[in-house]
């Protein structure tokens, strides 16, 4: 019997469900027994140039850490390290600079400017430098949307984090501009980024990185199923809404130099949103990864599965404007791809939270 693709539809705003309420993030509930941590590595790739020098890396890392007595970091500490992203100088004015950065694109989207301030404002989990834990943990590569900065990711890597994972994650940056472009080389160059900081967190001491994850948010999971295909350690492959499903983008990754539909060796997720008209699962079924799983969450847009969704569970009035969705709807679909991205990494079997619907529909592959 061949195996079987299984799409699993989470109706993550139907009647009856819980909602979310304003005075704590996703995450803090249900945090794992860890305290988290964050540093900032920054480092060079010597292999490839940009800008006349070598590669400027700039990777964020999160990871179980001892508790210490110093404050968490805020939303807006968080920023400051936004704006030198893809450059090897570090800006004097970087707090300002990334406070400005982050507002400006979340007042386009309609959030408004007093809600974004209380973002900023807002203590999350990590403490900047604290301590590790002294043991090994599991290793994540987070690897995230084009043009994007693992900022806007902190929430799902601080709780992974506190579930015992260490997690490290570059931004995109183009061939040799901090934009990076709609082509095989940038895809290539996103790859070899994550790549890198995959065999770079692999020789820290609280790294496990036998068997490594890569999570790709839209843009990155192509970065996150290409470095898969090219590293043997990499031992599941879990893609939120990523272009690796997107039907416009598909011949984009097949060109990509790494890809290789014959690789195995690991498990593939794909997370998506439900009625999405770009949704194509052709080249996931033609890989020869397994298993593979597609979940698609009902009443979602792409933006909730970032910072967007996770602040509009705790920040009154943040949310954005995209297709009709709304705050609770937001807060909704960010809480159901955390929860089934965790429950992955567990191992454990993907299941709703309580009072939403599952129907697993089995479809053969192609």
């Amino acid at each position: 019997m061949r195996p079987w693709l299984l799409v699993l539809l989470l109706a993550a705003a139907c009647a009856g469900s819980r909602s979310v309420p304003h005075d704590e993030t996703p995450e803090r509930a249900d945090t794992g027994r860890w305290d988290a941590g964050m540093r900032i590595v920054r480092t060079t790739d010597p292999s490839r140039t940009f800008g006349g020098a070598a590669r400027p890396m700039q990777l964020t890392v999160w990871y179980p850490a001892m508790r210490t007595g110093a404050a968490p970091l805020t939303y807006g500490d968080y920023l400051c390290d936004l704006p030198n992203e893809g450059s090897a100088v570090q800006k004097a004015d970087a707090c300002s600079a990334g406070a400005k950065e982050f507002s400006d694109y979340a007042t386009q989207l309609g959030v408004t400017p007093a809600a974004v301030a209380s973002l900023l404002a807002r203590p999350f989990l990590a403490r900047r430098d604290a301590p590790p834990v002294n043991r090994r943990f599991p290793l994540v590569v987070l690897a995230v949307g084009r043009d994007e900065s693992p900022v806007l990711h902190v929430p799902l890597a601080e709780r992974l984090a506190s579930d015992g994972f260490v997690v490290v994650s570059v931004p995109t940056v183009g061939v040799e501009t901090r934009s990076m472009g709609f082509d095989a080389p940038s895809v290539d160059a996103n790859a070899r980024d994550v790549a890198f900081a995959l065999d770079t967190a692999a020789r820290w001491d609280d790294v496990d990185a036998r068997r490594v994850t890569a999570i790709g948010y839209s843009f990155g999971a192509a970065a996150a199923l290409l470095t898969a295909m090219h590293d043997s350690r990499v031992a599941a492959v879990i893609s939120i809404d990523g272009v690796i499903g997107f039907s416009d983008r598909l011949a984009l990754v097949r060109a990509a130099p790494r890809y290789d539909r014959t690789r195995r060796g690991f498990r593939l997720l794909q997370l998506n949103v439900a009625g999405e008209p770009r949704n194509d699962l052709s080249l996931i079924a033609e890989l020869a990864a397994r298993p593979k799983r597609v979940v698609s969450i009902a009443g979602a847009h792409h933006l909730d599965f970032t910072i967007f969704g996770a602040a509009a569970a705790s920040v009154p009035g943040f949310h954005h404007q995209m297709r009709g969705t709304t705050e609770e709807s937001q807060a909704r679909a960010y809480r159901a791809m955390s929860d089934i991205v965790l429950q992955s990494l567990r191992g454990a079997a993907i299941h709703p939270a309580p009072g939403d619907v599952l129907k697993v529909i089995p479809i053969p592959e192609y």
